[in-house]
């Protein structure tokens, strides 16, 4: 496998690179990395980078801060993300990990290599149980339908 490049991605279109700093919510990064996989918009889905955020240099080019997680945080997120892929995505989702070396040397950056997928993936979230098809992580949930009462999926 080629070593990813933090800065090839930061020049990138950032459809295809989402940045997590602390990763505070774990469910916001599942969610990414399912619509990565539906890629709706044929991109060839994308990066989900972990400990490392999107900055500007002084000229204004995207420069990249490697703040990276200490060794406890990076297994938790790692299995918490990966664990969530396969119980809550349907169908699973297996991405690809990748550790870089951060700033400092007792920290590592956490990346998930999301290829784009023939199928269609829906995330089920835990409050409503109800499966969702993700193709832009920012989009409100779809209105239900007033027969079923269960969500339209848009898209399919």
């Amino acid at each position: 496998m080629p070593k990813i490049d933090l800065k090839e991605l930061a020049s990138r279109e950032n459809e295809q690179v989402e940045w997590k700093e602390n990763v505070a919510d774990v469910e916001d990064a599942v969610a990414t990395i399912t619509a990565f996989a539906n890629d709706l918009a044929n991109l060839g889905g994308g990066y989900v980078v972990c400990g490392a955020k999107e900055t500007r240099d002084a000229a204004g080019f995207p420069a990249i801060e490697r703040i990276g997680l200490d060794a406890k945080r990076l297994a938790a997120v790692e299995g918490e993300v990966l664990d969530r892929c396969r119980k809550r995505v349907d169908p699973q989702l297996a991405p690809l990990v990748e550790e870089l070396p951060a700033e400092r040397e007792d920290r590592r950056i956490l990346v998930f290599i999301v290829p784009a997928s023939q199928r269609v993936h829906q995330l089920r979230h835990r409050a409503r149980g109800t499966p969702r098809a993700r193709g832009n992580a920012d989009r409100p949930d779809p209105p239900p339908d007033r027969a079923s009462g269960r969500p339209v999926l848009y898209g399919l």
